[in-house]
């Protein structure tokens, strides 16, 4: 299970070495999901929107205002949203779901 972001998709000024670099892993996820499926094991990826934690203090709410706008669901994601996501990439319930690169908050 890999980690991305929502800014890939949002495609954000100001984001742009960041968002490329989560982009590589969006494109890594999709790859390496086909070179393993043969394996059965699944590659996949959950992108959360921005969460609330001492990461992000410095950063002016401004820029999060703006993202969260643009989401369908406007609120900050929280840690149980990402784990919900993660709980169920690891349950036999997901067995047929690999190269996915899953965006919280309906970006």
């Amino acid at each position: 299970i890999n980690v991305v972001s929502v800014d890939t998709p949002l495609k954000l000024e100001g984001t742009a070495i960041y968002a490329a670099s989560k982009a590589a892993i969006v494109n890594f996820t999709e790859i390496i999901a086909k070179e393993l499926g043969s394996y059965h094991i699944t590659v996949n990826a959950v992108g959360p929107s921005p969460v609330k934690t001492d990461l992000i203090e410095g950063i002016a709410e401004e820029k999060f205002k703006h993202m969260i706008d643009r989401q369908a669901i406007k609120r900050f994601c929280e840690l149980v949203d990402i784990s919900n996501v993660v709980d169920f990439y690891i349950s036999s319930g997901s067995d047929f779901i690999t190269g996915q690169n899953l965006y919280l908050g309906g970006v």
